[in-house]
C-alpha cells in the first residue's frame, strides 16, 4: 500500500493506481479504506474496469451478491477483454446455463493469446461454471488445466520446508504452552459452538480450546 500512496503523490489523477491502493487495502483487512480507493478512481474515470472489479468484490465481501454483480457486468460491458471481471463473477454466484454471454466472452477469451496468471483465473472460472450446470468432465477438465498452469505460474510446493513449518507449530504450543495461557482466556463456561466447512479445522479446533 505505501508504494502506491508513494505513487499518487506524483499523479494523484491516476485512476489505477487508486484501484490498486484499493485492493492492496482489501488485503490487508481495511475494507473501508479499500472503498474510499475504489471510490476516489471511479471519481476520476467512471469507466476504470479495475475499480469496478474491486467494488464488487468489496459487495461481495459483505455479502451484497446482487451489487456486487452488477458491478462485474458494469466492467464487463465496459471491457470484454478484462479477464478478472469475468473471474470474479463466476466466484461470486452460482452460474445456470442461462450464462451464455458470460460462457462465450470467457471461452473468446481464452480463444486469444493471454498472460499466464490471467488463463489460470479463465479456467478456474470455467472449472466453477460446468461445476455449477453439472457437466463434471468439462469442469475437471479446465481445473486440471488451470492447476498445472499454476505449477508454472506460481510458488512450487515446497514439502521438506512445510514439514518443518508444522512440527516448530507443534513444538510450540503443546499443552504446556496452552495451559501458560489459559489466564488469558475468557472465564465463562458457556457453551461453544464451533462452526466451519468439513475439513476446515473444527476438530483440531475442539481439540485446542478442550485443554485443561
Amino acid at each position: 500500500a505505501a508504494s502506491y500512496r508513494r505513487a499518487l503523490t506524483l499523479q494523484p489523477r491516476d485512476a489505477l493506481a487508486h484501484a490498486s491502493l484499493g485492493a492492496a487495502l482489501r488485503m490487508q483487512g481495511d475494507a473501508a479504506a479499500a472503498e474510499a480507493s475504489c471510490r476516489a478512481a471511479l471519481a476520476i474515470d467512471p469507466n476504470s474496469v479495475a475499480a469496478l472489479s474491486l467494488l464488487g468484490e468489496l459487495r461481495a465481501d459483505r455479502g451484497h451478491f446482487s451489487e456486487a454483480e452488477a458491478s462485474f457486468q458494469r466492467a464487463i460491458a465496459i471491457d470484454p477483454s478484462f479477464c478478472f471481471a469475468f473471474y470474479s463473477l463466476a466466484m461470486n454466484r452460482k452460474m445456470t446455463v442461462d450464462d451464455t454471454a458470460w460462457l462465450k466472452g470467457t471461452e473468446a477469451l481464452l480463444a486469444k493469446p493471454l498472460p499466464l496468471g490471467h488463463e489460470i483465473s479463465l479456467r478456474y472460472a470455467l472449472g466453477k461454471y460446468f461445476d455449477d450446470v453439472k457437466q463434471y468432465d468439462e469442469a475437471f477438465s479446465h481445473y486440471r488445466r488451470a492447476n498445472e498452469l499454476t505449477k508454472r505460474y506460481g510458488v512450487h510446493y515446497d514439502r521438506a520446508g512445510m514439514v518443518e513449518r508444522v512440527d516448530r507449530a507443534i513444538d510450540g504450543f503443546d499443552a504446556a504452552a496452552i495451559r501458560r495461557h489459559q489466564s488469558h482466556g475468557h472465564t465463562s463456561e458457556r457453551p461453544v459452538f464451533i462452526v466451519g466447512m468439513l475439513r476446515s479445522g473444527t476438530s483440531l479446533w475442539h481439540a485446542t480450546i478442550s485443554i485443561t
